[in-house]
């Protein structure tokens, strides 16, 4: 969807979601209005762009391009290699999700965006 506005790309993932827009507006702590606002482009959501990329799992960012090339098998078999099981595992998985659009690695408490310092509960060893 390469060119469309902002406001589009909001409507297109709360509708791909099935959220309504007071959905939304309930969710990211805006107003119904508002939302409207953003999805018709009279508006841009500011300080609700981070709430609004996690529940809908998008980015927002104007100046993001398409995604980045899935890693090869190769390349995915050097990480292994050279960074250990566990490591590699890791930044794999940050790479496919990466790749595939998405802003956040879905799978417990809080979804949190790619990179934002959360520690899994295992123990190391």
């Amino acid at each position: 969807m390469a060119g469309e506005s902002l406001g589009t790309r909001i409507r297109r993932a709360r509708e791909r979601k099935r959220l309504s827009q007071q959905e939304l507006a309930e969710a990211v702590g805006a107003s119904l209005r508002a939302v409207g606002d953003w999805e018709n482009d009279r508006r841009k959501p500011r300080n609700r762009t981070g709430a609004l990329e996690e529940i809908l799992g998008v980015s927002l960012d104007e100046d993001t391009g398409p995604p980045p090339p899935r890693l090869s098998d190769a390349t995915r078999q050097a990480m292994r290699e050279e960074l250990g099981p566990e490591l590699a595992a890791r930044l794999i998985a940050e790479a496919d999700h990466a790749s595939s659009g998405r802003t956040s690695v879905a799978g417990g408490e809080g979804d949190r965006p790619l990179g934002s310092g959360g520690r899994s509960r295992r123990s190391a060893g």
